[in-house]
């Protein structure tokens, strides 16, 4: 073997296990994320809110782990029998706060599922967008392409989001999928908009959907977001659900 061919293969080599060690790394630094959103699971603390009555508990939690609770974190969301069960955090003026931190707001790849800085949860004609990132290990909100399937759908049909006051549900109407990162949807003009009309923007949404649920919403709109890296560019996943009581 020339000289030149040996210089050729061991970078080759090089490249491969480098690429290797990446991936280790990325699935190494998921599941160490995803082992602490499942502590967190056991203690559900939903603390931004005048609801929230328990401050012993706080206590209690913070002599275990021995940091700081967060006061940003407005809720829980759940997918029951689906791997989308996390804190969800809000930021005052900031979306691209939790992008890459956990939830004691230090760096995480995963990040931190986040409601929109504009959504406003005590109020119930606000619409709420829930974003979160898809994990090639699956974890955070991964599962949310599984509602490609009609069928995955009609069994997995409600969304929870609990609240230092309430467990709210939330039926799940329509699907969609987007090429791009951009808002063909509209959604924040929707919010934006005062005098905006929740019945004529589900049926756009109902328009655009992967296919027909045959569910009329009527409550509060809930989309959850996740990026699908479908497409050239990366595109943009969309479950949207109506609140039912």
């Amino acid at each position: 073997m020339s000289k030149s061919r040996k210089i050729i293969l061991a970078l080759a080599v090089i490249g491969f296990l480098a690429c290797v060690l990446s991936l280790v790394f990325y699935f190494w630094n998921t599941g160490r994320a995803q082992r602490a959103f499942d502590l967190l699971d056991s203690k559900r603390p939903v603390l931004n809110s005048a609801g929230f009555t328990a401050p012993e508990r706080l206590e209690e939690i913070a002599e275990e782990e021995e940091r700081p609770f967060n006061p940003d974190c407005i809720a829980w969301v759940t997918i029951p029998d689906t791997a989308v069960n996390y804190p969800v955090m809000q930021r005052e003026g900031s979306n691209q706060y939790y992008l890459r931190r956990d939830f004691y707001g230090e760096y995480s790849q995963s990040g931190t599922p986040f409601l929109d800085a504009a959504s406003d949860l005590a109020d119930p004609d606000s619409p709420l967008y829930i974003f979160g990132h898809n994990m090639k290990s699956g974890t955070m909100f991964a599962d949310l392409l599984r509602y490609r399937s009609a069928d995955f759908c009609s069994e997995h049909p409600v969304i929870e989001l609990e609240t230092a006051e309430e467990l709210r549900r939330y039926e799940i109407f329509a699907v969609i999928e987007t090429e791009t990162g951009t808002d063909e949807l509209g959604i924040y003009d929707f919010a934006e908009d005062p005098a905006r009309d929740l019945a004529a923007f589900c049926a756009s949404l109902q328009e655009k959907a992967l296919y027909d649920t045959g569910i009329q919403p009527e409550g509060q709109l809930l989309l959850l977001i996740t990026c699908t890296n479908s497409y050239d560019e990366a595109g943009r996943f969309f479950v949207a659900a109506h609140r039912v009581e």
